[in-house]
């Protein structure tokens, strides 16, 4: 199987707090994919990933989740996990196939879409970070489809 280098690539000086988010962020990954399991609901992956942003003092992008993956990139599920604080019941179901992709931030809850409908920033003086993976969700654990060396 052909390796990949993680695609989160700090574009500034790196600083402390930048590496710590970036850790951050990736563990709030690796937690989410503990639970992402059939019968589990939506609220514990938002759970998992909250309480890595808050342990490291970091907030959660609130308007920027997965989704669904289908025929199309962006299908339902959306909005994985919601940004409901714990209030999502969506149950997740055997053979979904959806990603996971935590964004904290250094402050902002919100993301601002640009003009040119992709690039998406934070208030200026603040980082974010983001890790994805794309899954099946199983009764066990999820298949991960996509790796990181």
């Amino acid at each position: 199987m052909p390796c990949f280098t993680p695609l989160c690539v700090v574009v500034i000086t790196v600083t402390p707090v930048a590496k710590r988010l970036c850790a951050a962020t990736q563990e709030a990954l690796q937690q989410a994919l503990k639970v992402a399991k059939a019968g589990n609901k939506m609220a514990d992956l938002q759970k998992a990933i909250n309480g890595v942003a808050e342990r490291n003092h970091f907030s959660v992008i609130q308007n920027l989740a997965g989704h669904g993956i289908g025929h199309h990139l962006h299908e339902e599920p959306r909005h994985v996990p919601d940004n409901s604080r714990g209030k999502d019941r969506r149950q997740l179901q055997k053979g979904a196939v959806l990603t996971l992709e935590p964004f904290l931030s250094t402050g902002p809850r919100q993301a601002k879409e640009m003009p040119d409908g992709w690039t998406l920033v934070t208030d200026a003086g603040n980082f974010t970070a983001q890790y994805e993976h794309t899954i099946i969700i199983t009764e066990t654990e999820p298949i991960i489809l996509t790796r990181f060396c």
